[in-house]
């Protein structure tokens, strides 16, 4: 397993650079299924379980979440930053969109995010920069890696 994220960070590093080393990424044949994973996510987000939503996430997988400092990298750790999270009633839309494929098996999402939430009872929307990095598992998506991050400079309204 730990040889796994060895090879799949190196995998993930590639990815980050592809876009200056041509030939290291591919075309993704399956962008639409890629982008579509986080519909499933924030699917999950909408049933309140937290278990539900941890389940999507890799055996091994590391969550780099933007609503605490706590890097999560087991399951329970995971269930528990999505107890706490689903307390702000989420709703999740992606605003900018990149897709990588690094073979059939992996591939990243990153962009930018913007979530519907309700702090103190007072709607709010709260954008955040996002990644997501995916492997198939047993002929499933899961994810192995996912980072997210507000944003650094105040949003302009639109």
């Amino acid at each position: 397993m730990a040889s796994r994220l060895i090879k799949l960070s190196c995998a993930v590093s590639v990815g980050f650079a592809a876009f200056s080393a041509p030939g290291l990424a591919t075309e993704c044949a399956n962008k639409d299924e890629i982008v579509g994973l986080f519909t499933k996510w924030d699917a999950a987000l909408q049933t309140g379980n937290p278990e539900k939503v941890a389940d999507l996430y890799a055996k091994d997988g590391v969550l780099l979440p933007t609503v605490s400092n706590k890097v999560r990298t087991d399951h329970a750790a995971i269930v528990d930053y999505f107890h706490h999270f689903l307390e702000l009633r989420p709703k999740g839309t992606l605003n900018e969109i990149h897709v990588t494929c690094l073979g059939d098996d992996t591939a990243i999402n990153q962009g930018i995010y913007t979530f519907d939430v309700v702090k103190g009872g007072q709607p709010s929307k709260v954008q955040a920069r996002y990644s997501y990095v995916y492997h198939k598992e047993d002929g499933e998506w899961k994810i192995v890696s996912h980072h997210s991050s507000g944003m650094p400079e105040p949003v302009a309204a639109k």
